[in-house]
């Protein structure tokens, strides 16, 4: 391995990785704010300064961890802004999408490194993104030009990062020390670790951060408070890190000699702040999340405890054992949100994203596309986050791709050339509703129809439904297209978007109209491992229904209930509604007296009842996927317990969704 690629920090790897995709969520968001700005004379220089302290961390984190091509290719991107700021070069359409392309192509880097994938080619990028230094009209050597630019950062994003109140005694002193990695002081054991504990010994770090000075190469920045002296100080880091006394108070405009303040005789009554964030790996989260659902189990076991023991122990007694009980199981419920506040984040991130890839396919379709993008903070779990993103890109390039005409299709239907497509995101209940929609030519349902049944999907008829459309779409390999394209493809695309959401325990619907437009809804789970269910009983059997999937529970008699072909319903809400017995649907012995509990699930016209013997309570639930695919059956979720160490199986409604809406068997399972 070369010096130049020597990774002195492994142990930071997931830290330096983490805090980049930050860093590319502010960049993405900016760029797009900056795409607003071409054409016009001035740019937003805070916007600007925003954007390049994020390529400079980027160039720390990555040259910290020894991903040399990386920090190369954000010392560039660094340079481009730059020009910018100076504006020795004019923002165009041109210039801004090679600045895109280089933002793509160091996320690619980056994720090539995180992954272990093959690098890509910076060579030519590089050379593209560099032109504009050729147009200055007062050149620069590049060495002059590095080494004031990287001394100018060094010196305003150092202190950027200190506030300007900093306690200081009397007999204290502040002093600023630059340890640089080097080989040699490597392969002695001495590296930033080390010089960590020797200024622990010595007095109160206060700050510290990595910091790329003059020479390019990544070093580390620490602000000492002691009481030491300079010759003190000197000594112990003789040959191994560089020492500066004292500490500016604040920070000058021109960002020029921050850390060289006058010395001041009065103690000022100063404090120093510190951030309140701290990042912490999902995994711990889910470690986390893991014991409270043990605690969850516990609880409910002591529940039936306590049920056994009434009769046994004197009124007062019980009671008061029960009052502890009820406390216990609400500061448990506390806990248990409070972490999943924790693990929530915003749904915009992936928003963002999705204006990325349709700013892309507009350019290479030559469509002409407004994308409307509501309810960025709604939060969601991050793990449903992380694996909603293909399956949104897939109905995004959708979108574009099959729903949006051109423009001299558009015009000719009498619609604007323009068109729209609509991402909303809003809570509902414990779920999250993510919207996708288009004003396109909508699904042609009558080319379906015909490759469905050459397929054998299913038998020739007269129309199709909504639902039908969707279940056909979404079924593994089925396209219109006899070649696939590289923008979409309704068929391999559905058929992972719908996997996907059955995994988090949502489901997806559909609405079309010829000509009209196209609307995707996804409904998903706030999050993933606790959460509140009705316990009920059909056909002898204990299940457990997601409470936020059910509307309202009805109790009917059976002689309400009128049979329509292959089809039973019900009265509900001066109309009908459709219904399965889950008894029968599981194939079990229908228990049920004369009167019988109807659990409605779903909303408007898509709303069906699940027909069950009785609803036993409500209760707190610990979900347990079944990820084998040998005892995933059709109907369940997943499988939890309630303290009694026996399973219980949890209902997964967009089976039985299904199972009613397709009752005619006009579609084959798949």
């Amino acid at each position: 391995m070369t010096e130049e690629n020597i990774n002195y920090f492994p142990e930071f790897n997931d830290d330096c990785y983490a805090e980049c995709e930050e860093h590319f969520t502010v960049i993405r968001r900016g760029l797009l704010e900056l795409e607003k700005a071409i054409g016009k004379e001035k740019l937003d220089k805070a916007l600007l300064d925003e954007l390049f302290r994020s390529f400079h961390t980027l160039k720390g984190l990555t040259g910290m961890i020894g991903q040399r091509d990386a920090e190369m290719l954000s010392h560039v991107l660094e340079n481009f802004l730059r020009e910018l700021t100076k504006n020795n070069i004019q923002l165009s359409e041109l210039v801004l999408n090679g600045f895109f392309e280089g933002v793509k192509m160091l996320e690619n880097l980056i994720d090539s490194l995180k992954n272990n994938k093959e690098l890509p080619n910076l060579k030519p990028l590089i050379k593209q993104l560099n032109k504009p230094n050729t147009s200055r009209t007062k050149e620069k050597t590049s060495v002059e030009s590095k080494k004031e630019s990287m001394g100018a950062i060094e010196s305003k994003l150092s202190a950027s990062d200190i506030t300007s109140n900093l306690q200081l005694s009397s007999q204290q002193n502040a002093f600023r020390i630059i340890f640089t990695p080097t080989p040699e002081l490597f392969d002695k054991g001495i590296n930033v670790n080390t010089i960590r504990k020797k200024m622990e010994a010595l007095g109160e770090i206060v700050h510290s951060a990595p910091i790329v000075p003059e020479e390019g190469r990544v070093a580390f920045e620490f602000l000492l408070k002691t009481s030491s002296s300079i010759g003190d100080l000197t000594s112990a880091f003789d040959g191994i890190a560089r020492v500066e006394k004292h500490l500016i108070a604040k920070v000058e405009e021109d960002g020029t000699e921050p850390f060289e303040a006058q010395n001041t005789s009065s103690s000022a009554d100063r404090t120093f702040s510190l951030t309140n964030m701290v990042r912490v790996d999902l995994t711990r989260l889910d470690e986390l999340m893991k014991m409270i659902g043990d605690l969850v189990i516990s609880r409910a076991r002591l529940d039936d405890l306590l049920k056994g023991l009434e009769k046994d122990l004197p009124v007062q007694k019980y009671r008061l054992i029960q009052e502890t009980a009820t406390n216990f199981e609400r500061q448990l419920r506390a806990m248990r949100e409070g972490v999943m506040r924790v693990r929530l984040i915003p749904i915009g991130e992936i928003f963002e994203r999705m204006q990325f890839v349709i700013r892309d396919m507009i350019k290479l379709s030559k469509k002409q596309i407004n994308l409307q993008i509501s309810g960025k903070d709604t939060e969601i779990d991050k793990i449903v986050v992380e694996k909603m993103l293909d399956p949104l890109l897939h109905l995004v390039r959708n979108a574009v791709s099959h729903g949006i005409e051109m423009p001299n299709e558009r015009m000719a239907k009498g619609k604007p050339a323009e068109g729209h497509i609509s991402l909303n995101a809003y809570t509902s209940g414990d779920s999250v509703v993510i919207e996708l929609q288009d004003d396109g030519c909508g699904i042609d349902k009558i080319r379906i129809l015909k490759k469905a049944v050459e397929l054998g999907l299913i038998i020739p008829q007269d129309n199709l439904t909504d639902a039908e459309i969707l279940e056909i779409i979404c079924a593994q390999g089925f396209s219109t297209r006899e070649e696939a394209d590289m923008d979409s493809g309704r068929g391999v695309g559905m058929a992972v978007v719908k996997k996907v959401i059955q995994e988090l325990g949502g489901y997806l619907e559909l609405d079309t109209e010829a000509g009209m437009g196209t609307k995707f809804s996804i409904y998903l789970p706030l999050t993933l491992a606790i959460l509140d269910a009705l316990i009920l009983t059909a056909g002898g059997q204990k299940f457990a229904m997601p409470q936020p999937m059910v509307a309202e529970v009805l109790m009917i008699e059976k002689d309400v209930i009128t049979h329509i072909e292959n089809n039973e319903l019900i009265p509900y809400r001066n109309g009908v509604l459709p219904i399965i017995r889950l008894s029968e649907f599981f194939k079990l012995t229908d228990t049920s007296n004369g009167k019988t509990h109807v659990l409605v699930i779903g909303s408007g016209t898509k709303a069906v009842g699940i027909m069950v013997d009785k609803v036993l309570s409500l209760r707190e639930i610990v979900v347990r996927s079944l990820a084998d695919p040998f005892v995933q059956v059709a109907g369940v979720s997943g499988a939890t317990e309630l303290g009694d160490g026996k399973a219980l199986l949890i209902l997964d409604t967009p089976s039985l969704i299904k199972a009613v809406t397709l009752k005619k068997n006009k579609i084959y399972s798949h």
